[in-house]
């Protein structure tokens, strides 16, 4: 995993952060012994094993039921016949929504740690 200062994570738990910083050492403290740590403007620290995955692109870590600008996230298909990844009329992963547009995100994870079932 090569992750670099301005990079994109998606962890495991479901949170998406942005990396400020990447620290490549041992640390005394027990459990993160040789772990790259991310370390966003309010100090979270992510341990390599709990990435999902990572991108320069925010839009390649958005999943089907994740919320983008507080709309579902999910497949549809377009005019060529394609499925593809939608927020409401936008497309994702082909390119036709813009990462300038995007303004929050919660992911499927997140939705579901605060969810109440009836």
């Amino acid at each position: 995993m090569n992750i670099e200062k301005g990079d994109y994570v998606r962890t495991k738990d479901g949170f998406i952060e942005k990396v400020r910083k990447v620290v490549c050492k041992n640390y005394p403290i027990k459990g993160l012994a040789g772990s790259i740590i991310c370390d966003d403007e309010i100090g979270t620290i992510i341990e390599q094993e709990k990435i999902l995955k990572h991108s320069k692109n925010i839009i390649d870590l958005i999943e089907e039921g994740d919320y983008v600008n507080g709309m579902l996230v999910r497949k549809g298909k377009v005019a060529s016949g394609e499925e593809k990844l939608l927020i409401g009329n936008y497309i994702i992963h082909g390119m036709a929504l813009e990462v300038v547009n995007i303004k929050s995100i919660v992911t499927k994870e997140q939705f579901k740690s605060v969810e109440c079932e009836v």
